[in-house]
């Protein structure tokens, strides 16, 4: 089975349903799953999809509900990728630098994990990840069909 890591782009718009990329984030997840590839959510990208999530809400609406948090993210299915940071920390902000500051320190921590452990694909919309190591899956017709 692929392994698919699954980056805050794509997940804050999958659930925000007034997010301009919700459709399109839907029908990648989609596609995703037809392909029988399996996601892998880091603990950095729960980390950003809370943070944003919270923004939008006291942005648009205080007193609306957040999500289930617990629900959306149950331990078991969020993957450690901070140890990494604690041990790679000069290294990340190196490339944070390098990139002159497109890649933030948890896109590198991604692209380091997604390196480690041999993961070749990247759901996101954030074009900065390109050509920098797993490919970019950003719409439904980039995912490949199952093998």
């Amino acid at each position: 089975m692929k392994l698919v890591i699954v980056d805050s782009s794509v997940l804050v718009a999958s659930i925000d349903g007034r997010d301009v990329h919700h459709e399109r984030a839907v029908g990648l997840l989609g596609a995703i799953a037809r392909a029988d590839a399996r996601p892998v959510i880091l603990d950095c990208v729960v980390n950003e999809i809370v943070t944003v999530l919270c923004r939008r809400r006291n942005e648009r609406s205080p007193d609306a509900e957040l999500p289930d948090f617990v629900r959306l993210f149950p331990q078991a299915s969020v993957t450690a990728s901070y140890p990494m940071m604690s041990d790679r920390m000069e290294e990340i902000l190196g490339r944070v630098s390098e990139s002159g500051g497109r890649l933030s320190p948890h896109d590198v921590l991604i692209l380091l994990y997604a390196e480690a452990k041999g993961i070749g694909w990247i759901a996101t919309f954030d074009e900065d990840f390109r050509d920098r190591g797993p490919a970019v899956l950003s719409s439904a017709g980039d995912v490949p069909a199952s093998e």
